[in-house]
Order: structure tokens, then sequence, then C-alpha cells
């Protein structure tokens, strides 16, 4: 009778787990205003699990090419956290060329290069 029990306490049990991994296992590029987020969760939710935002960038409408901006505002899904600031990293450097700075003095040659720095985690708002 108790294993029977148990039993029963165990379906809705490992349905809320599976649900809720369901709900969670994904990573969205989207804006939050006009600053770019990763959100972790479904769009739009899965039940009473909802997205949840997980990483603020530094990063705004005007830092996303054009091409790309809608794509961005709709909710890029990307499979994991890395993935979504691949993805961000990707986008900037689309619109943030390198910038390289060549100095000759007295036969000395100097030579500079910057690079936008990359998404690598959680920022403050």
């Amino acid at each position: 009778m108790i294993l029977f029990v148990l039993l029963i306490a165990a379906v809705p049990v490992a349905a809320y787990f599976v649900l809720r991994w369901y709900a969670y296992d994904n990573w969205t590029v989207t804006l939050q205003g006009n600053q770019v987020v990763i959100k972790q969760g479904q769009p739009g939710g899965v039940l009473w699990f909802h997205p949840r935002v997980v990483d603020h960038t530094s990063y705004t409408t005007k830092d996303i090419p054009l091409v790309s901006l809608a794509a961005v505002k709709a909710g890029v899904q990307e499979p994991s956290l890395a993935d979504a600031h691949n993805y961000i990293n990707g986008l900037i450097a689309q619109v943030t060329p390198t910038t390289t700075t060549t100095t000759t003095a007295a036969g000395k040659s100097t030579t500079t290069t910057t690079k936008p720095p990359p998404v690598t985690g959680a920022t403050a708002p």
C-alpha cells in the first residue's frame, strides 16, 4: 500500500520537474527597453514558469546592426548562456569594427589594435 501511494505521489512531482526543465532550458537574447538582455526560459513562459532576466548587458539598440534589430526585438533563442553571449559578441563585432592605428616616429613603428569588450557574464543594470 505504501509503495502504491509513493508511486501515485511521484507522478505529479516528476511532471513538475519535467515542466520546469522544459520551461527554463532555453536562452533568449532580447530587449528590455533599449537594453540588450539575456533571458532564461521559453518566450511567453510555460504555465507558471516565466522567463527571467539573467544578464543585463551594457549594450543598447544603438550597438546592434539595423538588420538584426527586428530579430533581437522578437527574441533570438540560443541553446546555452555561452551561445547567447557569443551571439551578442557577433552582433557587436559587426557594428564596432576593429580599430588599428600605426604610428611611425624616428624609425620606430607602433601599432595599436582596439576591439570591443566581449560579453562574458552578468553586469549591473
